[in-house]
């Protein structure tokens, strides 16, 4: 399996400090994009934890803690990479 099938998404809550730090500081850090670029483009997609519509994601991916990293494949298989 190629790793550009692989999508990164990060678990975020608006009222978290450290999310907003990472969203702001991490994603639009140079060599971090440029390490992640295999996956998807390097583009990762943001799940805002704290909205009732994303609900259901928290659970199935039994996310607990803010923010989270997860690397995963067409497949739904992943890697989850907590702070």
């Amino acid at each position: 399996m190629s790793v550009s099938k692989h999508q990164i998404v990060v678990f975020i809550a608006e009222w978290c400090p450290h999310c907003k730090q990472m969203k702001d500081n991490v994603w639009t850090d140079n060599t971090v994009l440029k390490s992640v670029q295999r996956f998807h483009g390097g583009k990762p997609a943001f799940v805002v934890c704290s909205r009732p519509q994303n609900r259901y994601l928290v659970d199935e991916f039994e996310i607990e803690k803010y923010p989270t990293v997860v690397i995963m494949d067409e497949y739904r298989i992943n890697q989850i990479l907590e702070k």
